[in-house]
């Protein structure tokens, strides 16, 4: 659910002990990361930029003293190796993920204060979606506009201050999340979503710290913010056809359907948006098509489905309730045992276990992985590990079959002198 987070410590000795973790690498001007933190890069005046698996750490530092830590993490996209965002992310998978990270650097997680917070979730659209994000034309009564995130089909609502510039309390984005990854989600995918910069929103959704993010209750909340701000988002859908209306009804409706009168109502009387809002509704509701009446069902549904308490995911356990899919990488056939709650295929932990104590069976998963290597050493990766994890995620993540078996299909009978 939980798509970015800024998090602020003012706590020097952490900074400190984080400035010398080395799993922390400084960033450098040519990194390009997939989840496109990166670019926060250009924006931060911090004095020092890490990384570790694509999440920033921006460290702020007067007269050889830590002034404050700034950590910038894509939560979905982490739980995704960094290569997407497009699919279910429920609250156990979040808690999970932050879990994790909050284990890898020891987290003082009741002093981290929470900054800036993206949250929301990927649903259906019943109709193309590229019309959906067209006839969304505002939330409460601020007009949708098209973000600046290059992303097609792509629009985000937010009241203006008197200087004309956007209020970073509470923004709406949507946006056409199938055109952005079709490799990983159907291409009618869209995702709704709630963000905000301002610490007094984010503490209306009773999140104060890290620490708030570990609790299941939380995600009750963000939950029920997401159903009531979608209620405020107004579709005009121009493909329904006044079923069951009167000839002056679906004259009314073909009004309603005209973005210039709602342009116009905002700048008469302070309630006749909300007047319209009501008929078109009604009118909606006469036709037995009422498209808003129709994505709610959808969203409630899929926010039912990621807050339960047994939420099926890869592997988790929260409780007294265990669920698992994958007990067994699908990709090499391996158990899962050795890799962390929540890992969908085998990662360097169980390969650096064969590595040492099942020589036969780490030359198996050689030979499967590796067959169009030619005797050849990784070209990118520093050692054997690192080079196998990334062709049994490349191959977990990509269904393309030929990709999968190797180019061509051809075996070579040395595939083993790699090593």
């Amino acid at each position: 659910m939980i798509d970015y987070l800024k998090i602020l410590s003012k706590n020097t000795e952490f900074a400190e002990l984080l400035f010398n973790d080395p799993l922390l690498k400084m960033i450098d001007k040519n990194d390009k990361f997939s989840n496109k933190l990166n670019e926060e890069n250009k924006k931060i005046k911090s004095t020092y930029i890490k990384t570790y698996k694509e999440i920033l750490f921006c460290f702020f530092i007067k007269d050889d003293v830590f002034t404050k830590l700034e950590i910038l993490i894509k939560p979905h996209y982490y739980f995704n190796d960094n290569l997407h965002n497009a699919n279910n992310f429920n609250a156990i998978d979040c808690i999970n993920t932050l879990t994790e990270i909050k284990n890898t650097f020891n987290f003082p997680i009741n002093e981290l204060s929470i900054l800036n917070i993206e949250f929301g979730l990927n649903c259906n659209s019943p109709i193309d979606i590229k019309e959906l994000i067209h006839y969304a034309i505002y939330h409460e009564k601020n007009e949708f506009i098209n973000s600046s995130d290059t992303l097609r089909f792509s629009k985000i609502s937010f009241k203006h201050t008197k200087y004309g510039k956007a209020n970073q309390y509470k923004m709406i984005k949507f946006y056409a999340k199938g055109l952005q990854f079709p490799k990983f989600a159907n291409i009618d995918d869209f995702r709704f979503e709630v963000k905000s910069k301002e610490r007094k929103y984010i503490k209306s959704l009773g999140i104060y710290t890290y620490a708030d993010l570990l609790k299941f209750e939380t995600y009750n909340k963000l939950a029920d913010t997401i159903r009531i701000e979608f209620n405020k988002v107004l579709i005009i859908d121009s493909s329904n056809e006044g079923r069951n209306l009167t000839p002056k009804e679906k004259l009314k409706l073909n009004e309603y359907l005209n973005t210039i009168k709602w342009f116009k109502s905002l700048q008469s009387s302070r309630n006749l948006f909300s007047k319209y809002k009501k008929e078109y509704f009604k009118l909606l509701d006469k036709t037995e098509n009422n498209i808003h009446k129709k994505l709610y069902s959808i969203i409630d549904e899929k926010l039912i489905e990621l807050i339960k308490p047994c939420a099926i995911s890869d592997v988790y356990i929260i409780g007294n309730c265990t669920q698992k899919v994958f007990n067994k990488c699908p990709i090499t056939g391996l158990p899962l045992t050795h890799e962390k709650v929540g890992a969908k295929y085998i990662k360097t932990s169980t390969l650096n276990y064969l590595h040492k104590n099942d020589k036969n069976k780490f030359v198996e998963v050689c030979s499967l992985l590796l067959n169009n290597s030619k005797g050849n050493r990784p070209r990118f990766e520093n050692d054997i590990i690192s080079h196998l994890y990334k062709q049994v995620r490349n191959r977990f993540y990509n269904p393309v079959i030929i990709k999968q078996t190797g180019y061509k299909q051809r075996n070579y009978q040395n595939q083993l002198d790699l090593f």
